[in-house]
């Protein structure tokens, strides 16, 4: 009797030193993914890339692509990620990226077979031509798996979606090479994505946190982050976020009608200081760390990288990581929340982000070093 006793009154004390100050969603960091979708590239297609590397941009480099995701439902529960990046290329009449030129220079043939090439609507992979392999072809896949996981665990926190724009392929950088053409993002294909989220969380309008949501009667997102700060986590748990990486074109075609994203699916990725800036983009940690650190203070919520081109894999150099933990960015993306196949062998050591507490949240050490309770991811 005496050590039930015990145990509920360290159960009360301890719930309400939480509920006196509870945690707001800008006030933990979250591990994520980078190409949330992606799969290991073709050899063949890899070693053909190899040798005209230097002919390409860096982000064509090969070297760089040597990690390869889980399916979202094992990210989401196995790994426990709470933020992905879903890069999107418009293709409203289908097959545009089944026949990959490098199927055709490799001698792998061209022709994807996977009939959801062929399918109208926007796909989800890296780059056209080379690096398409993909959990999911069709964006409105990949969305409906991540939502079925949402509904079945309701009290998850909040989940981030940064679906990058995709308009730049390597037919940009070698028009001359039989590449694929890339289609810019117009104010149709806005509307398109737009209407593509919607079929499939349209029957759920709860499970996204719109920027209405966050405005809560406020003018202008500036104004509700200023006035009214972010929602408690309790209140966000169960929600997901889609934030849009995109262009200023695409931005002006994404607000035309919808000022301050009124009826808008999607917050956007600003510079800060603006009217509709909440989240901002940092790549690197270790330069931007201060400029990160101060952006956080002013209630703005963070994506920056816990490593890159698997050179923290390769190397073992967790400093990168360490910086971004440092900086009190909220979205921490990776490529190795699980060591690569290859560590151990020459030239990969066994890297693997994860916070300190070993798990994938923690509190932010900007805004709340005082916390030292666990949270459910």
């Amino acid at each position: 009797m005496r050590l039930n006793l015990t145990i509920c009154m360290l159960w009360a004390t301890a719930v309400a030193a939480v509920g006196q100050n509870p945690l707001k969603w800008n006030e933990i960091q979250c591990l994520g993914s980078h190409n949330s979708y992606r799969t290991n590239t073709d050899t063949r297609i890899e070693n053909f890339v190899c040798n005209i590397s230097d002919l390409l941009p860096k982000e064509y480099d090969p070297a760089g692509w040597a990690y390869s995701n889980a399916p979202f439902h094992q990210q989401l529960g196995l790994h426990g990620l709470r933020s992905f990046e879903l890069d999107i290329h418009h293709d409203p009449a289908g097959g545009r990226f089944a026949k990959p030129a490098g199927r055709l220079i490799t001698l792998r043939g061209r022709k994807l077979k996977n009939p959801d090439w062929q399918e109208s609507g926007m796909k989800l992979f890296h780059i056209a031509d080379f690096d398409y392999n993909t959990h999911h072809i069709l964006f409105s896949k990949a969305l409906t798996e991540i939502r079925d996981w949402s509904l079945q665990n309701p009290d998850h926190l909040p989940l981030a979606l940064m679906v990058e724009l995709k308009d730049f392929g390597v037919s940009n950088v070698a028009p001359c090479w039989p590449f694929t053409p890339i289609l810019p993002f117009d104010a149709q294909a806005i509307e398109d994505l737009e209407q593509e989220i919607h079929a499939v969380f349209g029957a759920f309008p709860n499970l996204i946190f719109t920027p209405d949501d966050f405005k809560r009667g406020q003018p202008t997102l500036e104004a509700a982050r200023n006035n009214l700060g972010w929602p408690y986590l309790d209140e966000m748990r169960g929600k997901i976020i889609f934030i849009a990486m995109m262009g200023e074109v695409e931005k002006q075609h994404y607000k035309q009608g919808h000022t301050n994203l009124i009826g808008r699916n999607m917050f956007v990725f600003e510079d800060e200081g603006g009217p509709d800036a909440l989240f901002v983009k940092v790549d690197d940690p270790q330069d931007e760390i201060v400029r990160i650190q101060n952006l956080v203070r002013r209630g703005y919520i963070v994506r920056t990288r816990a490593d890159a081109d698997t050179e923290e894999a390769r190397s073992g150099n967790f400093d990168r990581l360490n910086a971004a933990m440092e900086s009190g960015a909220q979205m921490i993306s990776t490529d190795f929340y699980r060591p690569s196949p290859l560590a151990g062998k020459p030239g990969w050591s066994h890297y693997k982000a994860i916070f300190p507490n070993g798990k994938s949240v923690i509190h932010n050490p900007v805004l709340r070093p005082d916390w030292s309770a666990t949270i459910a991811p």
